[in-house]
């Protein structure tokens, strides 16, 4: 059996993850608050809570104009619940 990554071990990943997709600069102040909200999950539950995120990003997009070109922003990673991440 594998253990879930711990705290640094998650904050890693989010900042990994981050690099690779379309998202507004976030703070390194914002981090370590990530990986407290991303406690149990495992690395499939916090690729899966990115892309709801994005999906999210992508429905406010669609809403305020149809615009192909979007951005996530730190609201929709904090209002992309992570327990529906983990159920997905």
């Amino acid at each position: 059996m594998i253990p879930l990554p711990d705290t640094e071990s998650r904050v890693r990943m989010l900042k990994v993850l981050f690099n690779q997709t379309k998202i507004e600069k976030l703070f390194e102040c914002d981090y370590p608050l990530l990986g407290k909200l991303s406690l149990g999950m495992s690395l499939r539950d916090i690729r899966n809570w990115l892309a709801l995120a994005q999906r999210q990003a992508a429905t406010r997009a669609v809403a305020m104009g149809g615009s192909a070109a979007y951005s996530m922003t730190r609201d929709d990673l904090l209002n992309a619940t992570p327990d529906a991440a983990m159920t997905a």
